[in-house]
């Protein structure tokens, strides 16, 4: 079945397995994820030279009235409609499909009242899907994800979120889940844990642990005099044979709106790339360049909106 998955969780591979649940997380507090957006299309060029020149269509995604209508992703090598997907929203039963006219494939999504997604799921009856369950207070607290684990769907991810009195997510647990199973036989595999500065508000430390309750990541969060992030840095511990890490960071506008963000990723203290992101005032990503680890320019990226 060709069938492009929209839920597209933009990890790196570095820390996809330490990081998984969270990001998952962080990905659903914005906007609703790909469904919505303030903008009527978004026009993607890449090169995989780093060369203008090479640039090819690559994405054409068009919203109406602030919802996905249309969404196509280009072939690099032909030119040619890899895949052509249209959304037909039904407001009575707060749901959505999706379906790739090249092929006929569906997509179903299950909405909350207030649109936030419940499932989402690829063909009728297919294992391949994802289910979001939220509290009384519209909080993420459970996640079963059957499409992460791409090209192996033998198993799913699930995860458990939990929060405190102020409303901050405090854990997030990982567990692995053989598909079509129970969910009492998932698999702890990782635990997050998120610590907060003495006001409760800014996310200070991340630490992540494995089932033995050793740390495998930690994470710290730097932050301005206005309040805003400023720099993200995050290591792997020493149970690794080649512990790698990475620093994210941040340069705003004047008024507080993201201008800049750079990403370094580390092997064993030795660089393992780069990738510098530019922003518009409203805070979509407009630009980005990825080089590799002798600083040799090898991926630009063109994102336009109207």
């Amino acid at each position: 079945m060709k069938y492009l998955i929209l839920i597209v969780f933009n990890l790196t591979a570095l820390f996809a397995t330490a990081q998984r649940g969270y990001s998952t997380w962080t990905y659903l507090q914005d906007k609703e994820s790909h469904l919505q957006a303030d903008y009527s299309q978004k026009t993607v060029k890449e090169s995989l030279t780093g060369k203008k020149k090479d640039a090819y269509l690559k994405q054409v995604t068009t919203y109406q009235d602030g919802k996905l209508q249309t969404d196509k992703v280009y072939d690099r090598a032909t030119g040619k409609l890899q895949f052509h997907i249209q959304m037909t929203y039904l407001p009575e039963r707060n749901a959505a499909i999706s379906l790739n006219l090249l092929d006929s494939s569906k997509a179903t999504y299950s909405l909350t009242e207030d649109q936030k997604i419940k499932y989402y799921v690829v063909d009728r009856n297919s294992t391949q899907h994802i289910v979001y369950t939220y509290d009384t207070e519209g909080r993420l607290i459970k996640c079963k994800d059957c499409l992460q684990p791409l090209g192996n769907h033998d198993w799913c991810v699930y995860y458990l979120y939990q929060y405190n009195t102020f409303g901050k997510l405090t854990s997030v647990q990982n567990y692995n889940l053989p598909a079509n199973s129970p969910i009492a036989e998932k698999v702890l595999i990782l635990t997050d844990t998120l610590i907060y500065n003495n006001e409760k508000i800014k996310l200070s430390r991340k630490e992540s642990l494995n089932p033995a309750q050793n740390k495998t990541t930690e994470t710290t969060y730097l932050y301005d005099k206005k309040g805003l992030l400023t720099e993200e840095k995050s290591s792997q511990t020493a149970i690794y044979n080649e512990p790698r890490s990475y620093i994210k960071s941040y340069k705003y506008r004047g008024d507080r709106t993201l201008k800049y963000q750079e990403e370094k990723y580390f092997q064993e203290d030795k660089s393992n790339g780069t990738i510098k992101n530019w922003y518009n005032k409203a805070g979509e990503k407009t630009k980005s360049k990825t080089y590799d680890a002798t600083g040799k320019l090898v991926k630009w990226m063109c994102i336009t909106y109207k």
